[in-house]
């Protein structure tokens, strides 16, 4: 194809995007309309809103509705699984721009849109194990973000505090920290690893998709070049629509493609955060990767 051949086809795909972003919004704007003329139908009716669903269990009565008994086996498989670990170790070297691919490559996902379907959240639970448990034999930090939403979402978030601890990581004692720039809640766990680093899970929740960012977590650092310290990235929770009806879901994959783009091109132009972060405090890690975005 020559030049102006894919520049005609660049050109029509983002008069495409356009199209379905300004249909989309249109659409929103229905939706939001539609919901404020039943909010008011059932306020003038003098109905109460429904006490939200106990979806997940928390270590209090009443249990979940769905039955969580096969959940229950995998977190008890899983912290079998986890202290009985064995390592995988990659050989070779690897270039920023290779390790931020690799990144994108493998950016997991464990958003379940399908809520109608009662026992979604067995599922859940038992994909974030899951997540957990494939990712520790060869990354040193699985960040996992979130979007708030209504009490499904609250509940995911609760879940995996809840269960982290449950299959043997703890909570570090500098967390979790309330954050700014971009304004965000930021947990983080950890296990030994035999002949490794420790394993990490960040779970970094943000309160509006506006303010999602993951140009934090795809920033390459040289030890995290190869297994066993790799870096890997999930979205864990996010609500299907916000206050105005949008798709928060849409929003967000224009978020992190947003995120992808400026790290790709940060790669090339700066190579790696550290080469060397042996003996690095949170504190000045932190400051390398903020110099870094900078």
């Amino acid at each position: 194809m020559t030049s102006s051949g894919s520049a005609a086809v660049r050109q029509m795909f983002e008069r495409q995007r356009e199209e379905v972003k300004s249909l989309k919004v249109e659409n929103a704007e229905r939706m939001r309309a539609l919901k404020e003329k039943h909010a008011h139908e059932r306020s003038a009716m003098g109905v109460q809103p429904r006490a939200p669903k106990k979806w997940f269990p928390d270590g209090l009565e009443p249990p979940p509705s769905a039955d969580f008994s096969a959940v229950e086996d995998e977190i008890t498989k899983t912290k079998a699984a986890l202290d009985d670990l064995h390592v995988v170790t990659e050989v070779g070297e690897r270039s920023a721009a290779d390790t931020v691919r690799a990144m994108k490559t493998n950016f997991y996902t464990n958003v379940l849109a399908t809520v109608e379907c009662h026992a979604w959240s067995v599922t859940f639970a038992a994909n974030f194990l899951t997540l957990v448990r494939m990712n520790a034999p060869k990354c040193c930090k699985l960040s996992c973000y979130a979007v708030e939403g209504g009490p499904a979402c609250k509940q995911e978030v609760q879940f995996m505090i809840y269960v982290l601890p449950k299959i043997g990581l703890q909570l570090h004692p500098e967390f979790p920290q309330s954050l700014t720039n971009p304004t965000r809640t930021h947990w983080r766990f950890f296990m030994g690893r035999s002949g490794a680093k420790p394993f990490y899970v960040n779970l970094i929740v943000y309160p509006t998709v506006a303010d999602v960012s993951v140009d934090r977590g795809l920033a390459p650092w040289k030890m995290s070049a190869l297994a066993p310290n790799l870096h890997r990235i999930a979205v864990v929770s996010c609500p299907v629509e916000g206050r105005m009806g949008e798709n928060i879901n849409d929003v967000l994959n224009e978020r992190i493609n947003e995120s992808l783009t400026r790290a790709a091109l940060r790669a090339d132009a700066k190579g790696f955060v550290s080469d060397d972060m042996s003996g690095s405090t949170v504190a000045a890690s932190t400051k390398l990767l903020d110099d870094y975005l900078a």
